[in-house]
């Protein structure tokens, strides 16, 4: 393109020097059209990485959920009643958390738990004065506070004393009042007895009052005498307070009192009774009414409970011995009186006047006290499995590890823990799609070939034509096809391990086997001891929840959970990490004093025993590095406490440091190790090799093209056998490949920038590719840019040139026109 400037034909010459110096440019610019069309490819080549990037996106947004192990260990709990024409909700609510075992439960719920509840007598108006005068006290458990009411109080000032009342401590009652249909309503706080004891001694804190109520023991019965104690001081009975056996009732009498605020600790008596056996089923306790609510038994070295070698009436106080174990006739034996209290119950009593025992209809009271106003407490009573259990609580959540129980009526049902599948397999469907868009787009970009040469005249500058074949045989794609095929069809090396016990026939059979099991994982030790009647369900037991004993600073077991998961499968006892790691390895690095006064150091962990260990202690002081067996060696011993110490010894002759050293120890914190002693060994613990591959979980490449396409296929029902028959490992498994994925998409996509050495670049090595891209791109143009200075200096010299030869044309024409002139002058004066 020529410049307007040079847009001139010369007045003189008629020649047109723009159009001459247009082409002349034309010609010295064919350089720069080949770099615009080579920048127009790295355009084209951008954008087909951004569609790369965008769908790689893709795939690692479909996997968010896919590496959580919670989406697998999801469960539901189905309930169906065997109560004709009752619903399940109508008897129970479930919910199953991740760690819930998939089980069917038969559960009978035969009562459910109840709050104390008082209701007064209907009043007219909730606002006018009752003409009611004195006091009442409120006890609940160690609680108790008093309340007063005037002639002038109505029914509303009443309850709001009752809500505002505090005990001595000036703590709110552990009850709820309302005012319900212009009645008063009273009710615990907590449903069921809250039963507690039986109890020997009990602690209370220092009130305002110098009075004080012991727990209302179920029957109404005390002790007979009491200790108080406040640290090392014991106080005199009668000198510093009185007890009132008869009502529970301690009474401070002078200023030798324990501090406001402070702990006591009150002790019961142990009262007994001495009762000759009779010749009859049954026999009969001295001690009159009341009684307390549960005795035991003993003679001698014997001891017979309640409920299994006898009844127990404590309303007459009559013994019925029902086991052929009993004492013999005519021998004594010893009824030990023991102490119980329901400390949800709530009590009340007048000191003055009769407001809760009086009644409305006699203007004496409120009518609180009337059977027909009054709901007991009780607690719940249900069995699973024909086991009975029993609750303060309708929730309960402490019975069925991972499941909510929420009791609503009476009635049997039947309790299936499922896997809740729903989203893993929803997800997993979502990964096998975008995983396979981008295998498609990788395999197509590969192979296509350049259509520009056979598209038509009318189609060869379209961009879609040009994208073709600009990727083929790209060797950035060849590489993240070949490493997402490994990621996804490779066994996992560091995936959270799993070991298996050989088979057994009963999983509740004694293995007659005994011995010691250590187990170790991530410098974490536990033990179990294995006796000849545990059978695989005692064993799982024992290693359920097992905490650190690996010993502390003050050599007491650290105590943390060791991050294992047992279960019997199908025979087998398995032993599962549930450790997520992802690199596999780990260094920890810890600086350890020098201990002059004794041979060795104390190690702050356990270095592990077999497999997991994957490098040995490097122990070092500056620059000098210790050598083991030669300079030290590590011994790990059970100390007194009983717990694991692991030391650094020193060799006698060896090099030792002196101060503060450093000792780095690399393992795999994903990883168990066994070691077992005695016949434990025929346990035959192995690692199923079966299950660190995605097609234990149903995933596999397609079958067409023999797999080289790359792609996957997703078999839910192979999916769905396994999740319920290895549901944490099926867990683990995905979760595990799932986060290495996502560790690589990260790497192939993410625009962060990181430091490598001195430079700083960008992470992701399709997003350095554009980058790379941009960067060609930025060179281009500056390369035209220089080439366009260039060509206006040429521009401008070929100009100049040619207005010097307009001008020198220009002259010459002059100059012929003059002597033009002169020829014609000459031509004239010869003719003359």
């Amino acid at each position: 393109m020529g410049d307007p400037l040079f847009q001139f034909t010369g007045v003189t010459s008629q020649i047109d020097w723009g159009t001459m110096l247009d082409k002349i440019m034309e010609n010295a610019r064919k350089p720069e059209k080949i770099w615009q069309e080579e920048k127009d490819k790295l355009e084209l080549k951008k954008g087909l990485y951004d569609e790369l990037s965008a769908s790689m996106k893709q795939l690692r947004n479909s996997i968010t959920s896919l590496k959580l192990s919670s989406t697998y260990n999801k469960k539901q709990a189905e309930l169906t009643s065997l109560e004709a024409g009752k619903s399940a909700n109508a008897i129970l609510t479930a919910t199953a958390d991740t760690s819930a075992a998939i089980n069917q439960w038969t559960i009978k719920v035969n009562q459910v738990a109840k709050a104390e509840r008082r209701t007064s007598d209907r009043f007219d108006s909730v606002s006018s004065a009752l003409n009611l005068s004195g006091t009442f006290r409120i006890y609940v458990g160690k609680q108790w506070a008093e309340v007063s009411v005037a002639n002038s109080d109505s029914l509303r000032d009443i309850n709001l004393k009752i809500q505002k009342a505090l005990d001595s401590t000036g703590s709110n009652l552990a009850i709820t009042s309302k005012i319900v249909d212009n009645r008063i309503v009273i009710e615990s706080t907590a449903t069921g007895l809250g039963r507690s004891g039986p109890k020997a001694s009990e602690t209370f804190k220092m009130g305002s009052s110098n009075t004080f109520y012991l727990p209302r023991e179920v029957n109404g019965w005390y002790p007979s005498s009491v200790t108080i104690q406040s640290g090392s001081v014991t106080y005199a009975s009668g000198t510093d307070y009185s007890y009132d056996a008869a009502t529970g009732t301690i009474t401070w009498l002078g200023t030798n009192k324990p501090a406001s605020g402070s702990d006591f600790k009150v002790t019961y008596s142990q009262d007994t009774e001495t009762i000759t056996r009779g010749t009859g089923a049954t026999d009969n306790m001295a001690l009159p009414s009341p009684r307390p609510s549960s005795i035991l038994i003993t003679q001698g070295s014997n001891t017979y409970v309640e409920g299994k070698h006898f009844t127990y009436n404590s309303s007459t106080g009559e013994i019925t011995w029902t086991s052929s174990s009993q004492p013999a006739t005519s021998t004594n034996y010893t009824v030990k009186y023991l102490y119980y209290s329901n400390d949800n119950v709530f009590y009340l009593q007048d000191v003055s006047g009769t407001v809760v025992s009086g009644d409305k209809l006699s203007g004496t009271g409120l009518g609180l006290m009337g059977t027909s106003g009054h709901t007991g407490a009780q607690n719940a009573l249900f069995e699973v499995d024909g086991q009975e259990v029993e609750r303060d609580s309708n929730t309960v959540e402490d019975l069925i590890a991972g499941v909510k129980l929420n009791l609503v009526g009476t009635g049997t049902v039947r309790l299936d823990v499922t896997v809740d599948a729903q989203s893993a397999v929803e997800g997993l469907n979502n990964f096998v799609a975008a995983y396979n868009d981008v295998m498609d787009w990788i395999n197509i970009r590969l192979t296509e070939e350049s259509k520009t040469e056979k598209a038509s005249g009318s189609n060869k500058n379209d961009d879609f034509y040009k994208k073709f074949g600009l990727l083929h045989g790209d060797s950035l794609l060849w590489q993240i096809k070949d490493q997402m095929r490994q990621l996804i069809s490779f066994p996992l090396s560091n995936l959270p391990n799993t070991y298996s016990s050989r088979g057994y026939l009963s999983s509740t059979t004694p293995l007659n086997i005994k011995g010691d099991m250590v187990l170790d994982i991530g410098g974490m030790r536990a033990r179990i001891t294995v006796s000849e009647s545990d059978s695989l369900e005692n064993i799982k037991a024992k290693l359920t929840g097992l905490t650190d004993a690996t010993a502390g600073t003050n050599g007491n077991p650290k105590g943390g959970k060791l991050p294992l998961s047992v279960s019997v499968e199908k025979g087998k006892l398995v032993i599962r990490s549930t450790s997520n790691s992802i690199d596999g390895r780990t260094t920890r690095s810890d600086t350890v004093s020098r201990n002059t006064a004794s041979s060795w150091d104390l190690l702050p962990y356990t270095p592990s025993v077999a497999a997991p260990i994957s490098g040995a202690l490097v122990i070092k002081q500056g620059s000098t590095v210790y050598t083991e067996n030669v300079d030290y060696t590590v011994q790990t011993v059970e100390n007194s406490n009983g717990a694991f110490e692991s030391r650094i010894v020193w060799l006698s002759g060896g090099r030792r440091p002196s101060g503060n050293y450093s000792v780095q120890y690399t393992y795999d914190p994903g990883k168990v190790a066994i070691s077992t002693t005695g016949s434990l060994s025929t346990m035959g613990f192995s690692q199923d090799g079966t299950r660190n591959s995605v097609t234990y979980a149903g995933i596999a490449t397609e079958k067409a093209n023999y797999g080289k396409s790359g792609k996957l296929e997703f078999n839910v029902e192979t999916f769905m056998a396994r999740m319920r028959d290895d549901n944490n490992g099926v867990a683990n498994l995905m979760s595990s490949i799932m986060n290495k994925l996502d560790q690589f998409l990260g790497n192939m996509v993410d625009t962060t920038q990181v430091t490598v050495g001195t430079e700083v670049v960008v992470k992701g090595r399709i997003a350095a590719r554009v980058s790379s891209i941009k960067e060609q791109q930025k060179a281009i143009d500056k390369r035209i840019a220089d080439f366009e200075n260039r060509l206006k200096i040429m521009q401008q010299s070929y100009y100049n040139q040619f207005v010097a030869m307009e001008k020198t044309i220009s002259k010459m024409n002059q100059q012929l026109s003059w002597l033009a002139g002169i020829v014609a002058q000459l031509s004239g004066v010869k003719q003359q």
